[in-house]
């Protein structure tokens, strides 16, 4: 039995080892190796999706840029009738490509609705992709372009 003070009085335990304590026990040493286990884990389960989401944003960035560009080839007419050799107005139609990026391959898709009084047409482009995970993602893009003559776009009127 050991003796100890606390408060000025002497108390006898049966529970206190007779030989002192020193270094680290086989259970505090599991203990220690779980909760930094459980913590590498969780940094690698936090890191994989970081590079998840990474990946998905510059898909997406990428995947605006090929919307804009294919909306850009679109406004691009040099002439409202078709002419051979040039891109013209009449020349916008529906249509679908296909696109190798540096992380996906896109599908780009674009829709064209002609109207008339006052003449012009609208575009929706969808771009599509699968991601890392297998799902699928997409984006969309939608303008009108009118039927003004191009020739005449740099016109300055004089009043």
């Amino acid at each position: 039995m050991e003796l100890f003070r606390a408060a000025g009085m002497t108390y006898k335990s049966k529970h206190m080892n007779k030989f002192n304590q020193k270094g680290v026990t086989l259970i505090e040493l599991l203990v220690t190796l779980l909760i930094l286990t459980i913590g590498i884990a969780a940094l690698i389960k936090f890191q994989m999706t970081y590079f998840y989401y990474y990946d998905l944003s510059k898909q997406r960035a990428e995947a605006i840029f090929l919307a804009k560009a294919k909306m850009d080839a679109l406004r691009a007419f040099e002439t409202i009738p078709t002419t051979s050799g040039k891109f013209a107005y009449n020349d916008i139609v529906s249509g679908s490509s296909t696109s190798t990026g540096n992380n996906a391959t896109y599908s780009i898709n674009w829709t064209v609705t002609t109207y008339t009084n006052p003449n012009y047409k609208t575009v929706n482009i969808t771009v599509s992709w699968t991601d890392r995970r297998n799902a699928a993602k997409s984006i969309s893009l939608s303008s009108i372009i009118a039927q003004l003559d191009p020739s005449t776009s740099g016109v300055v009127m004089n009043a």
